[in-house]
C-alpha cells in the first residue's frame, strides 16, 4: 500500500508540473522564434505604406509591420504574425501613399506560406500558396 501512495503523489506531482509548463508556454508573448512566419506579396497596383493584421473581426491591430516602411508594388516581406499565430481566420488592413485603406477579411493566413495582395480598384482578393 505504501508503495501505491508514493506513486499516486509523484503522477500527481508530475500532472501539475506539465500543468504549470503548459500554462508558461500559453502566455509568452509571440517573437521571431515562436512566431509563424509568412511571405506577404505586393500586386495591389499600389506601393503599401502600412500593413496590420488581426484576429478576424476583432479590430486589435498589429502594430505596422512595415515598421514605416514601404511595400513595393510587385515586392514582397517576410511577417511574423502577431500573438503567436494562435487565430486561424486573419483580417488584412494596408494603406498606400494617400492613406487609401483596403481590407482583406477572414483570410486563412496559417493555411499558407505565401499570400499575394491583389485589387482591382473594387473588390480586394487574395492568392494563398
Amino acid at each position: 500500500m505504501r508503495f501505491t501512495s508514493w506513486l499516486l503523489v509523484g503522477l500527481c506531482a508530475f500532472a501539475l508540473l506539465g500543468t504549470a509548463m503548459a500554462t508558461e508556454r500559453a502566455t509568452e508573448p509571440a517573437t521571431e522564434s515562436t512566431g509563424i512566419k509568412v511571405t506577404v506579396r505586393n500586386l495591389t497596383g499600389a506601393d503599401l505604406y502600412a500593413l496590420h493584421l488581426a484576429p478576424a473581426g476583432s479590430q486589435k491591430w498589429s502594430e505596422d509591420l512595415l515598421e514605416g516602411g514601404c511595400l513595393r508594388m510587385g515586392k514582397e516581406i517576410k511577417v511574423t504574425f502577431p500573438w503567436g499565430a494562435r487565430a486561424i481566420w486573419w483580417d488584412i488592413h494596408v494603406e498606400n501613399r494617400n492613406g487609401t485603406v483596403v481590407k482583406w477579411s477572414n483570410v486563412p493566413m496559417r493555411r499558407f506560406r505565401i499570400l499575394t495582395l491583389l485589387f482591382d480598384g473594387t473588390k480586394p482578393k487574395i492568392r494563398g500558396e
